[in-house]
């Protein structure tokens, strides 16, 4: 510790300065792509409503986990396939296959399968002229809350 002077301190800063001068692109970069990734999910949602989407109840019958799981900080996120069976107040019920990304709360997986999820009901946008163009407005209608919760004492 002799030799640690102020020459030492500021090379240590500089070194520490540079470094992070040269990371900020890639947050930058990262940042990016995630908001863009959101711009075109808000995109299809509203070319949905804007062509005359109807909101239906469905249950949820097959969920598929195509990617994700464990994170270090955090609860675990997941890119689920999900099969539902959604039944519209004007018309015949029907089966569609869409993507979603949940944060589950207890979870079962089995062979790539989230069973716990089997028989959740969800609220669905989907397009009247095109079935195969749907979204989750509402996941689990049994366990909603509101995202924001006033703690009452």
């Amino acid at each position: 510790m002799e030799n640690f002077d102020w020459t030492t301190t500021i090379c240590l800063c500089g070194f520490s300065l540079l470094a992070l001068a040269l990371m900020m692109p890639v947050f930058i970069f990262f940042n990016k792509i995630g908001k863009k990734q959101t711009e075109e999910v808000e995109k299809y949602q509203k070319s949905i409503r804007d062509n005359g989407g109807v909101l239906a109840p469905a249950v949820v019958v097959g969920a598929r986990v195509l990617s994700g799981g464990r994170r270090k900080s955090g609860p675990p996120s997941f890119v689920v396939r999900f099969e539902v069976e959604v039944t519209p107040n004007n018309g015949p019920s029907f089966r569609t296959k869409l993507r979603h990304s949940i944060t589950p709360n207890g979870y079962k997986i089995e062979n790539y399968e989230m069973v716990s999820e089997y028989g959740k009901k969800v609220m669905i946008m989907y397009d009247p002229h095109d079935v195969s163009r749907v979204y989750i407005d509402t996941y689990d209608l049994d366990n909603y809350r509101p995202a924001r919760t006033i703690w009452q004492f």
